[in-house]
């Protein structure tokens, strides 16, 4: 039996056991004590019918209290118990057996029998239990001549009761037994599924990432099966975005390497009076380096984004003047696609920023933009202030826009929608970060070749601690 098993098992076998011994002792107790007070109840009734009977009907007197004892022994006496007429000083003068020894009785009750009371006596007699109750013989003139005194065995009721919470225990034994053929059965069925997640996060902690778990239990267990599931999916996923960001990464730094490596040997080795062929090369090597350092910067960023250091340098920033910056940037590069930038703007707003931090953030989307949408295509950038004094950035184009599939991916780390397409799939990623990072929002609207508009809300003077 395993661990959860005996764990499952022990725990319900306790909780049972408890409330079948609790049940057990008020049940016997009741038992016994219904018993006892019925066995009581009715040899005090008949004591108090004896005494009311010798008080109302004869005429005991001290002097002839002895010759009326065989008349009050006959009239009094009750079934399956001996009766003992006792005379005032304990002497007991006859009984129901008809057996007497002149022993004298002390005990308690009747002592209260002579004072005028009904009283109850429960001892051992010759190795058995009794029960006595004992009354007293009143005369015409109220005065107490003898006790009565009622004696019986309680080994009947002790054996009845004995009888009874055997059957009671019996009857707990059974519960007990079919509780713990239904908890065994109840253990496993729990055992079972969580044993296969186990062994199934066994081998997803050796790589297996392509094994899936059974999701159709109901219950919480079938929430941690899907959890695992999504776990290894999205692993799966990282992974392959991964390893695709290595293989574009070194496209991307082959790329300008092999171009500045071949016009450096074209420049050494040709003639070097030859200046517009040599002016050339040198611009395609320089174009080449700011390509390579663009493409460090990202890796940079990507490692303190990581490493949870990429920091922000707050200044009063104009949003206006920096999109207008960049805007004007960007344009020479739209207009060799043929693709034109529209900026409106319907108010000046200053917030408090890293301006470089967002210049970089707004470069990349326009990039983005550029390189999706078609000749002859217009790209709309707006910027307002909303009820809250947010600034609220619109950046739209009429691109080939994103799959609904790959929307929820394209702010993830090494995702790209077109692997044909040059990048490293960190831009929109380490976008997200920094205007997560200025307290604000980054949202990503589009449906597949009907453009893409992304909003960006930065609020207008948050509570920035540099991280």
């Amino acid at each position: 039996m395993t661990g959860i098993n005996r764990r499952i098992i022990l725990h319900y076998m306790f909780v049972i056991l408890l409330t079948i011994v609790i049940i057990e002792v008020i049940f016997i107790s009741s038992i016994s004590k219904y018993y006892n007070e019925g066995v009581t109840e009715t040899l005090v009734n008949h004591a108090n019918v004896s005494t009311s009977f010798t008080e109302e009907y004869m005429t005991l007197t001290r002097h002839d209290f002895k010759s009326q004892i065989p008349w009050i022994r006959e009239s009094l006496k009750y079934p399956n118990t001996e009766m003992q007429i006792i005379s005032l000083n304990g002497e007991v003068l006859s009984t129901s057996t008809g057996i007497t020894n002149e022993e004298i009785i002390t005990t308690p009750d009747i002592k209260e029998a002579i004072s005028g009371e009904i009283s109850i006596h429960k001892g051992i007699l010759n190795e058995e239990s009794i029960l006595a109750v004992s009354a007293p013989l009143p005369s015409k003139e109220s005065q107490v001549v003898g006790v009565i005194r009622f004696v019986t065995s309680l080994e009947r009721v002790e054996d009845k009761i004995q009888s009874t919470a055997l059957f009671s225990i019996s009857i707990g034994l059974a519960v007990m037994l079919v509780v713990f053929i239904i908890s065994l059965r109840l253990a496993r069925s729990i055992a079972k599924p969580l044993q296969e997640i186990t062994r199934t996060s066994e081998k997803m902690a050796r790589g297996r990432f392509d094994i899936e778990l059974n999701e159709t239990y109901i219950d919480e267990i079938g929430t941690l099966a899907k959890t695992l599931n999504h776990m290894a999916r999205e692993i799966q996923q990282t992974d392959k975005m991964k390893n695709e960001f290595i293989s574009s990464i070194s496209h991307e730094l082959r790329t300008p390497l092999t171009s500045i490596k071949g016009w450096s040997e074209t420049i050494l080795t040709g003639d070097m009076r030859e200046i517009n062929e040599t002016k050339q090369g040198l611009t395609i090597i320089s174009k080449e380096t700011d390509r390579l350092i663009t493409l460090v910067e990202e890796l940079l960023d990507f490692s303190r984004f990581e490493s949870n250091q990429l920091k922000l340098t707050l200044n009063a920033v104009s949003i206006s003047e920096l999109v207008n910056d960049v805007v004007t940037q960007m344009k020479l590069k739209a207009s060799q696609h043929y693709i034109s930038i529209i900026f409106t703007k319907e108010q000046e707003h200053i917030i408090n920023a890293d301006e470089n931090r967002l210049k970089q953030v707004f470069i990349n989307i326009i990039d983005n933009a550029i390189k999706y949408s078609p000749p002859h295509t217009q790209i709309d950038i707006s910027m307002n202030v909303d009820n809250h004094n947010n600034s609220i950035i619109t950046i739209s184009d009429k691109g080939i826009g994103i799959s609904e599939e790959a929307i929820s991916n394209v702010t993830k780390m090494f995702y790209q929608v077109d692997h044909q397409k040059d990048g490293t799939g960190l831009g929109l990623a380490i976008c997200k970060k920094i205007i997560d990072l200025h307290k604000g929002e980054l949202n990503i609207k589009s449906s597949s070749q009907s453009g893409t508009t992304v909003t960006i809300k930065l609020p207008h003077d948050p509570t920035l601690m540099t991280k």
